[in-house]
């Protein structure tokens, strides 16, 4: 949490600025009758409405109390405080854009609060305003080098940027702030497979299990890093955790057949059923590995699965194809495949990262 709570420094400036002396100057009065008591109360409800849920009631409320900024003795402060309350509320109906406008203004008015900047950075990253936002996350850690979620924050815009090495510094340091944080523990092996440090990301991965059991995700990655590190056996085993919780889950059944086929372990009769028989994406590979489809069908489905995506799916499809390749023993096929994959350049991709091990793996 920052030092400078928004709602904490709110609530001190309006009871300084409701105690204040009246000497000297005039009562003011909005149009709807505010004076500083009545702004007061319509801040406070405003929370209200927020913590209950009810952000269009928030809103309203932040807006009328925003009314009250031509008071002559309102701080610049309490004004900025009540722009980030309404901006926060905007930005949880997704109205992206206007809360965008309400940080700015609070910024503007009062640039000092740590919570302020990790709020537009956060959302200028979500905007793909990856420099600006960058630049926004440094300033709130500058202001509070203990807020946790700011590292976390800027290290997700280092890796896009591809600055991997300070991005996985960042989310370190976020683990010595709070090193019990499930979610920290997944970015960073997440970070590490990007990087090819899948050992470092298996310990990332288990530590997040310890942590949270139930976090079917981590299981899926964490069988994907020892997959990569041609512990196959074990990841089969990650896989067919992750698949006995979800069995209707094609990507978890398809995985475990892969790993459990390249381990040579497993029973047949239980592989014939992991994944089922969905028409879903990656299901179309399980249809190529029961003989159901061909490798043209399988790529073109992967084309058409959703346009938006067409080029991690044929990827994906290639990975797959590679693999089945693999297991008949024509490594030069499955190779090309792997290079194909490569020069797609989707290096966030588990298509991308496990075709860079497996060729790692086929140099030795």
């Amino acid at each position: 949490m920052p030092r400078h709570p928004v709602s904490a420094l709110l609530l001190v400036l309006l009871f300084a600025f409701a105690a204040a002396p009246a000497v000297g100057r005039q009562e003011v009065r909005l149009p709807g009758g505010f004076d500083a008591e009545g702004l007061r109360e319509e801040v406070g409800k405003g929370r209200d409405a927020a913590r209950a849920g009810d952000d269009g009631a928030a809103i309203a409320h932040f807006t009328r109390a925003l009314r009250a900024a031509d008071l002559p003795d309102l701080p610049q402060a309490e004004r900025a405080a009540i722009h980030s309350e309404r901006g926060r509320a905007l930005l949880r109906l997704g109205r992206r854009d206007k809360a965008l406008l309400d940080f700015h203004r609070a910024i503007r008015l009062d640039a000092t609060l740590s919570d302020n900047w990790y709020r537009r950075g956060s959302l200028r990253a979500r905007l793909g305003e990856l420099e600006p936002a960058l630049a926004d996350l440094s300033e709130a850690l500058r202001l509070d080098p203990g807020l946790e979620p700011g590292f976390r924050a800027r290290s997700k815009v280092l890796a896009e940027l591809r600055r991997l090495p300070e991005a996985q510094a960042d989310m370190e340091a976020a683990l010595r702030l709070d090193g019990r944080n499930p979610e920290t523990h997944l970015e960073l092996g997440r970070l590490r497979m990007i990087m090819g440090e899948h050992w470092g990301a298996f310990r990332d991965f288990t530590k997040v299990l310890q942590l949270d059991p139930e976090r079917a995700a981590a299981l899926m990655d964490r069988g994907r890093a020892t997959f990569f590190l041609g512990r196959f056996a074990a990841a089969a085993a990650d896989f067919r955790a992750a698949w006995r919780r979800a069995p209707e889950d094609p990507a978890a059944g398809l995985w475990f057949r892969i790993a459990a086929r390249r381990s040579g372990v497993g029973d047949p009769a239980e592989l014939d059923l992991a994944g089922g028989r969905s028409s879903a994406w990656p299901g179309p590979v399980l249809a190529l590995l029961d003989g159901r489809l061909g490798d043209r069908e399988l790529l073109d489905l992967a084309r058409d699965e959703d346009p938006g995506r067409a080029a991690l799916r044929e990827a994906e499809a290639r990975f797959f194809l590679a693999q089945r390749d693999l297991l008949a023993g024509r490594a030069d096929l499955a190779e090309a495949r792997f290079e194909r994959i490569l020069q797609g350049g989707l290096w966030r991709s588990a298509a991308y990262q496990g075709a860079r091990a497996e060729m790692t793996r086929l140099a030795r």
